[in-house]
């Protein structure tokens, strides 16, 4: 809510920076701060778990980033299933709010979870029963997996972390895949960063510099008052509510492909894809630097080899 807010504030003060995206009327304003809003609010789930398997954290709050970074990155997949066409409507009055989007988007989380039962039943099976060359194993799982995902249109990221979850909650071979993903983790991480550092444009960067680092500064200023706020609620949370906020800044693929959604969607879309794209680069570039900090500030860097 905040990170929505905040967009809103930011397009509503600067519209005259946001190059041809259309702000003359307040659907157009309300529109484009809500497509910003969706840009800001979205993480990077493989940047916090790449960070913290490169430094061996776990603890309590290592426990937080993850589930809080991988849970938000499920609603962004949602909000942006409203958000999107709520924006073409606004911003085009032939077009209206078509309920097929909601139908599209239960089946897309209905077949990913269903998918993951899949492949974490697949996965308990073959680690019970064969258990040799487990991290090519789940390498090639992986890999038909996410194709598959995506030639039936679901979420690779959601079907893996029910399978995950599966295997550690309702098998008994939960400590054998962690020390097989361990053991493979390093090669993928290593490509993950090529290519998250690959998508960096420092065009886009240079050209919507001052905008770009207002609604990076909004958008740390949300998620501080978003852990506060929600730190009154959920108790394991109060320890790490003023320094938390800073291990969710890092935003990398599901940004990246908002971003291309956008440019596709809308005829001015070029224009938010240069923002959001110069505010992955300030992020991706300050996020995992900071989020390493935290780790070892807190003390949980390591925590897996104590």
């Amino acid at each position: 809510m905040f990170s929505f807010v905040g967009a809103l504030l930011v397009v509503y003060l600067m519209r005259d920076y946001l190059g041809d995206v259309p702000t003359a009327g307040s659907r157009e304003l309300l529109a484009v701060g809500l497509l910003l809003g969706l840009v800001v609010v979205a993480r990077s789930p493989s940047t916090t778990i790449g960070v913290i398997t490169e430094t061996r954290a776990r603890g309590r709050m290592t426990e937080v980033l993850i589930g809080v970074t991988v849970l938000l990155d499920v609603i962004v997949l949602v909000l942006a299933a409203f958000v999107i066409p709520a924006s073409e409507a606004l911003t085009d009055p032939a077009q209206s709010f078509s309920l097929e989007f909601v139908r599209s988007l239960g089946e897309t989380i209905v077949g990913s979870i269903a998918a993951g039962l899949f492949f974490g039943l697949l996965i308990s099976v073959y680690i019970r029963w064969i258990g040799g060359y487990l991290p090519i194993i789940l390498m090639v799982i992986g890999l038909v997996g996410s194709a598959v995902c995506r030639h039936y249109h679901l979420e690779p990221l959601l079907s893996f972390m029910i399978a995950g979850f599966i295997v550690e909650n309702y098998s008994s071979q939960g400590d054998r895949l962690i020390k097989g993903l361990e053991r493979s983790a390093f090669p993928v991480y290593v490509i993950f960063f090529a290519i998250s550092g690959a998508a960096i444009d420092l065009e886009a960067l240079r050209d919507m510099w001052l905008l770009a680092i207002i609604l990076v500064l909004v958008r740390a200023a949300a998620f501080y008052a978003g852990t506060l706020t929600a730190a009154r609620f959920v108790k394991e949370l109060r320890p790490y509510a003023h320094s938390v906020w800073s291990g969710f800044l890092a935003q990398a693929g599901v940004t990246i492909g908002i971003a291309a959604l956008i440019d596709r969607k809308f005829a001015w879309g070029g224009d938010l894809q240069t923002i959001a794209l110069a505010v992955v680069a300030i992020n991706q570039l300050v996020g995992p630097i900071l989020l390493k900090w935290l780790l070892e500030r807190k003390g949980e860097a390591g925590g897996m080899d104590r």
